[in-house]
């Protein structure tokens, strides 16, 4: 196999990354790949550094805009280095803030921080409550609506509850596409007890669907008791209520995020 092949087979086995799209940044593959040229097999301290290079370029933006004419040089010449003389390869870790995560669509506009989001996500290999694996191909395929991986309803936005926020990349969230159909515009403690009463769900899978779906929330009861500050008693929403503790979500989803990516960079 060619240097390109392996560094793309290294991206599928370590991130599931099957194409350049699911990239924090495309240039990442011409990088890695140069570390492949000279290594057909990295030792397991050459593959910790190539993981810490993967978290520390994504989250840095390092190939993108003015970054790219500085970084891409003196990062293939230690991927180089790293490959013959095992050399670590001392990128800077880095956290973004949350400002950073409040400008990022979660489905419009190149950002390398939302495909680092979901490549979070997948890695934490997200299931629904029945148990099953959510499958990549089919979250992620081109007939997706742009209603599709929100945890709070899109739809919300043209009801007024809410503004443009509702796309933020903190509000994505991974279930089965006919799911996506059958939760629609519901409140999420609702749609969720629903679904977890239909299903039969035990306490276990719900709490490890909430886990490796990043959710600021434990079981139903927790999203419950948070969802019940915007709900009035006929059912409706107190659109101001919404918003307060739609923000509250987003940086509770926020701490999450940064707590894990920190763990990766390292």
């Amino acid at each position: 196999m060619n240097a390109r092949s392996l560094a793309m087979e290294f991206l599928r086995r370590e991130y599931g990354v099957s194409k350049l799209s699911d990239l924090p940044s495309q240039t990442m593959l011409t990088v890695l790949s140069v570390f492949f040229y000279y290594k057909n097999r990295p030792t397991n301290i050459q593959l910790e550094e190539l993981k810490r290079w993967f978290w520390r370029s994504s989250l840095s933006s390092r190939y993108i805009g003015s970054g790219y004419n500085e970084n891409i040089g003196a990062d293939s010449s230690a991927m180089v280095d790293l490959a013959i003389r095992g050399n670590k390869l001392n990128l800077p870790k880095r956290i973004p803030s949350f400002s950073e995560f409040e400008k990022v669509d979660l489905n419009t506009g190149r950002s390398t921080l939302r495909n680092s989001v979901k490549q979070l996500l997948w890695l934490q290999e997200p299931i629904w409550i029945n148990g099953n694996k959510v499958k990549r191909e089919d979250v992620e395929t081109g007939t997706k609506q742009k209603e599709d991986d929100h945890f709070y309803p899109h739809n919300w936005m043209k009801k007024g509850y809410v503004g443009a926020e509702i796309n933020n990349i903190l509000n994505i969230h991974f279930i089965p596409k006919d799911e996506n159909v059958i939760k629609s515009d519901k409140i999420p403690s609702e749609w969720l007890a629903q679904r977890v009463g239909e299903q039969n769900a035990s306490a276990t899978i719900v709490e490890k669907y909430c886990k490796c779906n990043l959710l600021p929330f434990e079981n139903v009861q927790d999203l419950k008791r948070f969802d019940k500050k915007f709900i009035r008693k006929n059912g409706r929403i107190f659109p101001d209520k919404f918003r307060h503790r739609y923000r509250q979500f987003l940086w509770n989803r926020y701490q999450i995020f940064i707590k894990e990516f920190s763990k990766l960079q390292n």
